[in-house]
Parts: structure tokens; C-alpha cells; sequence
């Protein structure tokens, strides 16, 4: 929807205050940059500024001692900055560190709430989840989460929207990119999970002859010594060093968390947009929702098993030119059709109808 449709009868233009973390390449970036360009307005509360990252473990235990103070600071700068600019919209990706009352306060000051979801889970210490699931618009991008939504009366302001990628993160460091320039055969980035742990260490040992990398939080600490020490590469990697190791890596794995305590688990994350959107090859793990982004075969492929992902690496691996062509088909796919900025007027047209649902005008 253009700008247009949302200017106020005074042509005020809509304004927007954003909760999060801002970092290029971030979630929170890549949306409030497509608010932007959809015309809005909108001042961002920054959580980084509130609970900077410690470099020692002793700031670290510090940050945990202070993290209610810091709190309190960051929801008061949220609800300061909704009281000056009176905004059409309170967003928030998760709510860390929101609770209930700002909330009922955007709502007292009659400002509508939006929260977008793109997490597995609802069980985090530092969520009021129930004032979450309040909000005049409630987005996962979780499929598996509409019937939950709809069963708890949420079906008129909940929507459906998937994840996305940041343009302004992921994209390919390289034009041209040479065989030589390559840094690993196979790399896998996303923090440790069992799961993921099984697949990869299966990839490991069934396929010992390649390079394979591994790039997240806790694979150091939770891999054996020797397996760490030859596979860990990084405990993370952000924006264009992000997008350089995806575009470098022969062959980019896209695995998730595995089940939660609910059962639920993901069929797609950032990463399956991620990847291609960098110009990396991606091998995806097989299921009905990735098809209905991309052509299996033709844009990317898809493994069920230990085996079949084995197979499929060192096929590829062998196949330069056809990994290249699939690669290069799976970017025009992606770019620009699954950016944030996409998913940024599908949140805005979704807005559209739950305030038409819900009495609250255009």
C-alpha cells in the first residue's frame, strides 16, 4: 500500500516509535527500513543502548545483576518517546524487556501496538507474553502459530508473515566470484542446537574429505575439544562478514533447532532467505513451506536424512557450474520479492484490515 493510503486527514504523515535492537542485518533494521520507505516516520528506541554487550565474563555478570534497572530504563525511554511523538504505531519485534504496562499505556495514549513474532517458542524469561498477545496486531512468522493465534480469539488481529532478509546486510560481498576465492566447501551458520548437532556432525563424518565450518554461538563449548577445534570457525558473524561467508562457502546447510517442548519446529528461518539473498547456494532441509519459496532443483535443494544430505553435498561439490546457475536463479527468486521491506507492507496491509476489523480506522 503506498503512502498515500496512510496520511492522517491532516496530512500528517503516520509515525511510528520502534522497539528492538537496530544492528545491520537485524530484523528490527530491515522492517523500520521498509516502514521508511513506505513513508512513515519512525523514531527508533534502541535496546543495545540499554543492555550493551560485556566482552569480559565479568561484565557479563554485572549485566545480569543490573538487567532489572536497565530494564526499567529502556521501557521508561519507550513510553517517553510514545508520550512526545503520540505515533500511530508502538512496533516491537518480541518485546524483550517491554512488560504489560507499556502496553496499556500506548493504548491509554491511543497508539496501536504491534508486535512481530519470528521465534519458535513463547517461553523467554524477559517477555510478558500475555501482554504480547494483547497487541492491536500480533504478526508470526511462524505457520504452524495461526491455529494456536485463532484458538485463543486472536484470528481478526493476528497475520500470518514470513521472515525476510535485511537489503541493506545481505547481499554478495563479490560481483564475480572465482573458484579460488572460496573459504570452505560446506558452512553451516547459527547458533549450537542438538539438532543441529546431529546433522552436522552426521554431515562431518560422512563426508570427511570436505571443508566444513561451523559459525555460532556454543559449538565451541558444546562439540568434543578435537571436533571443535578442527570445524569452529566463529562464535558469530554480522552483517557483511555475514553475507562474505555465505557467498565464500561452496555450499551453505540450512538446518534449524529441532522440536520444542510443544513440538513445534521450524520449517524455514532468516537463513532461507538469508543465504540466497547473499548469493550463496543453499541446501535447505526438505519441507512442504521451503517449496513454496523456491524450485527444488532448479533454485536450490533439499535433503530428508544423513545420507541424503551427504549425497547431496558431495554431488554438489562435484557440480561447480550447476551449483553456480542454482544459486544465481535462487537470488532473482529471492531479491527484492522476500526483503524486509516486502514483509514490511505486508505488516502495514495487515494493519490495514485489523483496524478495519476492530473499529480503528485507516
Amino acid at each position: 500500500m503506498s503512502e498515500k493510503g496512510y496520511l492522517r486527514p491532516n496530512s500528517r504523515r503516520r509515525v511510528m516509535v520502534a522497539a528492538g535492537s537496530f544492528w545491520t542485518g537485524s530484523t528490527e533494521h530491515g522492517l523500520t527500513e521498509g516502514f521508511r520507505s513506505e513513508g512513515w516516520v519512525v523514531q527508533e528506541v534502541d535496546k543495545e543502548h540499554f543492555f550493551p554487550r560485556g566482552v569480559t565474563r565479568i561484565e557479563q555478570v554485572f549485566q545480569r545483576i543490573v538487567v532489572a534497572k536497565r530494564a526499567a530504563h529502556y521501557e521508561a525511554a519507550v513510553l517517553a518517546a510514545c508520550r512526545h511523538l503520540r505515533p500511530d504505531v508502538l512496533f516491537t519485534v518480541k518485546g524483550a524487556h517491554l512488560s504489560r504496562r507499556t502496553f496499556e499505556t500506548a493504548r491509554e495514549l491511543g497508539i496501536r501496538t504491534v508486535c512481530f513474532w519470528p521465534d519458535r517458542d513463547f517461553e523467554h524469561r524477559s517477555l510478558d507474553v500475555t501482554a504480547l498477545l494483547e497487541s492491536d496486531l500480533f504478526v508470526t512468522t511462524k505457520s504452524f502459530q495461526m491455529a494456536w493465534l485463532a484458538e485463543r480469539g486472536m484470528a481478526g488481529r493476528s497475520a500470518f508473515v514470513p521472515h525476510g532478509y535485511d537489503p541493506d546486510a545481505h547481499l554478495p560481498v563479490w560481483r564475480k566470484l572465482s573458484e579460488g576465492d572460496y573459504t570452505a566447501d560446506i558452512r553451516y551458520i547459527g547458533n549450537y542446537s542438538p539438532a543441529k548437532q546431529y546433522w552436522l556432525e552426521g554431515l562431518d563424518h560422512g563426508l570427511p574429505e570436505a571443508n566444513l565450518r561451523l559459525v555460532g554461538n556454543r559449538w565451541g563449548e558444546e562439540l568434543p575439544w578435537a571436533t571443535a577445534s578442527r570445524l569452529v570457525e566463529a562464535p558469530k558473524y554480522l552483517a557483511a562478514e555475514y553475507a562474505l561467508a555465505i557467498q565464500t562457502a561452496r555450499i551453505n546447510v540450512a538446518v534449524h533447532a529441532g522440536k520444542g517442548a510443544n513440538g513445534w519446529e521450524d520449517l524455514v528461518s532468516t537463513r532461507t532467505f538469508e543465504i540466497p539473498a547473499c548469493g550463496g547456494f543453499m541446501l535447505h532441509i526438505d519441507n512442504d513451506e521451503v517449496r513454496e519459496y523456491y524450485e527444488v532443483g532448479t533454485e536450490i535443494d533439499v535433503f530428508s536424512g544423513i545420507d541424503d544430505l551427504v549425497d547431496k553435498c558431495r554431488f554438489y561439490l562435484n557440480h561447480e557450474n550447476t551449483r553456480r546457475r542454482m544459486a544465481e536463479r535462487a537470488r532473482d527468486r529471492c531479491v527484492p520479492a522476500y526483503s524486509y521491506h516486502s514483509r514490511a507492507r505486508d505488516i502495514l496491509d495487515a494493519l490495514a484490515v485489523c483496524g478495519a476489523v476492530r473499529g480503528l480506522g485507516a
